[in-house]
């Protein structure tokens, strides 16, 4: 359904089984949670029929089309289809894109214009060229404030996100957590907020560059993003024009998605970064008493909800 519209809700009886089969609960999300769900945009050249796609957290990828009320829709469990574990995963120009979390393999799979009983045998893959290094010195960053964390920097999240027609790899890298905790370590780098453990560094953008080859593309950095904004989660990541939609030029949102999140402080170590300084600002909210009320549950962080593109 879209929340943001009086349209009426489209049932999909046949993932709800599906999704029953693989033991997901909602009642129970910690122990099977959904932990990305994408919907293609509305039908067009490249798809007849929209479809949903649904990653569970034990590896699960599962595919749905989603036809007009009266109309079947097929659905297939893709169990370990790409092979390596999954980071995210995007609609783009009539194919799902899935992104690893190891060394940013990109593989892509022709929907065949959403008829998904007659997918292939393994998925067509673009692989990545350059991989990621595991960590990072601050002084290679002379625009960041410098960091007093000894423990290092680690790439904490990536994230695919469709922007102004290109598809976009959004690199977190936040401080390593510490392997062994001690009152001396917890009290002598803690930030003012109170959230040095998760505290994110950085972001960096890369582009997907195919050249002539599409089997083995490279990712190309990005220095900024011509004026557009991006909001990222694991849940849900888009790209906006900043000057429609209220955001600030060239600049990632990002919300707080791991480790602890303290009742008094509902948006945890959420905040914006600009790409052209590196800063890091902290977004304030009107009424922070209603917004830890209506996320009562410790792990429930907070996302973005956009309106569905129809």
């Amino acid at each position: 359904m879209d929340a943001f519209s009086a349209a009426p809700v489209t049932p999909l009886p046949e993932l709800a089984a599906l999704m029953a089969a693989c033991n997901v609960n909602a009642r129970y999300e910690l122990l099977q949670p959904i932990t990305r769900v994408v919907v293609s945009p509305a039908a067009s050249v490249e798809l007849e029929f929209r479809l949903v796609a649904v990653r569970i957290r034990t590896g699960e990828f599962l595919l749905s089309t989603c036809r007009p009320a009266g109309e079947p829709n097929t659905c297939v469990a893709l169990d370990q289809y790409f092979e390596f574990s999954i980071a995210d995963i995007r609609f783009f120009q009539g194919k799902i894109y899935v992104l690893s979390k190891i060394n940013e393999t990109l593989r892509v799979l022709d929907l065949n214009n959403g008829y998904l009983d007659e997918l292939p045998a393994s998925p067509s893959c673009i692989e990545v060229v350059c991989g990621v290094r595991s960590e990072f010195a601050m002084t290679e960053e002379p625009h960041l404030q410098k960091d007093p964390w000894p423990y290092g920097h680690v790439v904490a999240g990536r994230y695919l996100v469709e922007c102004n027609g290109k598809l976009l790899m959004v690199r977190r890298w936040a401080r390593k957590p510490l392997m062994s905790f001690s009152y001396f370590s917890m009290t002598e780098f803690r930030d003012k907020d109170g959230y040095d453990l998760e505290r994110t560094r950085r972001f960096k953008v890369f582009e997907v560059d195919l050249g002539r080859r599409m089997s083995h593309g490279r990712w190309k950095k990005v220095q900024g993003l011509d004026g557009w904004a991006m909001f990222v989660s694991s849940r849900c990541s888009k790209a906006v024009t900043a000057a429609s939609h209220g955001a600030r030029e060239d600049c990632v949102y990002f919300a707080h998605q791991w480790g602890r999140r303290d009742p008094d402080n509902p948006i945890g170590g959420s905040g914006v970064y600009n790409m052209r300084d590196g800063a890091i600002t902290r977004p304030l909210l009107p009424e922070p008493a209603a917004v830890a009320g209506s996320l009562p549950w410790s792990r429930r962080f907070p996302a973005w909800v956009f309106p569905m593109e129809v």
